[in-house]
């Protein structure tokens, strides 16, 4: 038995996927087990029917969005939970609850702050319980970016004066010890660029980018790559970093969309389309496991797979799209268990 592991850990909500589902170890085990039902309320409605859509920090506040992605229970409430410590994320009262989709400002935290946000799920006077992974976000002032934006006046502080490249635009937060990069709708051509440490990246903003009317589907922020090349590379090793609200489109010449290599990563929202590989996630078969999550992702008609994983990586797929690839949807690679040990999918 190898040494090697490899933990795979997939939640596959309300998406879909027209590739294949693939691993590559010999002849495939049997079918594991039907997971348990979902949670109901009163009269057995299924209730854990919401989820977080979005969540953008600011300098000192973070603005969260959640919506309904499922059959409701009527009398079922959502709740978002905000801390700094992961343990203790729901052990408090949540900043915000209603009974379908909303937004909230959460203002008044720390700057240059790990948080982490959760959504809970409760039946009338019920106990909340958590639904879905919990997302990360780093308090920060940004750094903006417009692709229409004039870099005569370009330094990246405030929305008049954005970069209209990207890349400038993450060079100036990693020099300022790492950050967030506001992203405006619009197009970026010939885009290939890694993506530096502790710097993350938002997309989906409106001209003067107001928070309030971020929307990454009606304000596309669009990454148009470069021939033969990846368009963005995650490979820092360092705390995980956020890509969220972006399309990259590889125009059927790009090798990966997202090509991330050994870093934990929270890819959120984000489109790949036309490229070789729609994500290539990477890491070493010895360890130690990279943390990697996709939420509310479409990987479609990518030449090969959507996504692509090999290596020792802690995997979490929520609500994504795997859609008309033409090998896999999803290859998940071999399943590698350490001596005495398993592994799972």
């Amino acid at each position: 038995m190898s040494c090697r592991s490899t933990l795979l850990v997939l939640a596959l909500l309300a998406g879909g996927c027209d590739g294949r589902l693939s691993y590559d170890g010999g002849s495939p085990p049997p079918p594991p087990p039907p997971p348990p039902p979902p949670p109901t309320g009163g009269g057995g409605a299924v209730h854990q029917s919401f989820a977080i859509d979005s969540v953008l920090p600011g300098a000192e506040f973070l603005y969260v969005r959640w919506g309904e992605v499922g059959v409701s229970d009527p009398t079922a409430e959502a709740g978002i939970f905000v801390a700094n410590d992961a343990a203790g994320l729901f052990s408090g009262a949540p900043v915000a609850t209603s009974t379908n989709g909303g937004a909230v400002q959460v203002d008044g935290l720390a700057g240059t702050t790990t948080f982490f946000v959760g959504l809970a799920v409760r039946v009338g006077a019920g106990d909340w319980t958590p639904s879905g992974a919990p997302m990360i976000a780093h308090t920060g002032v940004p750094v903006y970016a417009d692709p229409a934006a004039d870099p005569g006046l370009a330094d990246g502080q405030t929305p008049g004066t954005a970069f209209n490249d990207v890349f400038l635009a993450v060079v100036t937060a990693f020099s300022q010890g790492g950050g967030n990069v506001w992203i405006a709708a619009g197009t970026f051509e010939s885009v290939s660029f890694p993506l530096l440490e502790d710097v993350n990246l938002y997309g989906g903003f409106a001209p003067g980018f107001a928070v309030v009317d971020r929307d990454p589907t009606a304000h596309p922020t669009i990454l148009n790559g470069l021939a033969g090349e990846y368009v963005l590379r995650v490979d820092s090793g360092g705390d995980a970093q956020i890509v969220e609200g972006l399309e990259i489109e590889g125009l059927g010449a790009v090798t990966n969309g997202v090509d991330l290599s050994g870093s934990p990563a929270e890819l959120r929202a984000v489109a790949v389309r036309g490229c070789t590989r729609g994500m290539s996630l990477r890491n070493s078969a010895f360890g130690p496991n990279v943390s990697v999550a996709l939420f509310g992702c479409t990987l479609e008609a990518n030449s090969l797979q959507g996504a692509s994983i090999k290596g020792a990586l802690d995997v979490t797929v929520e609500r994504s799209r795997f859609v008309s690839n033409t090998g896999e949807g999803f290859d998940a690679g071999p399943l590698e268990a350490p001596d005495g040990g398993g592994a799972s999918l």
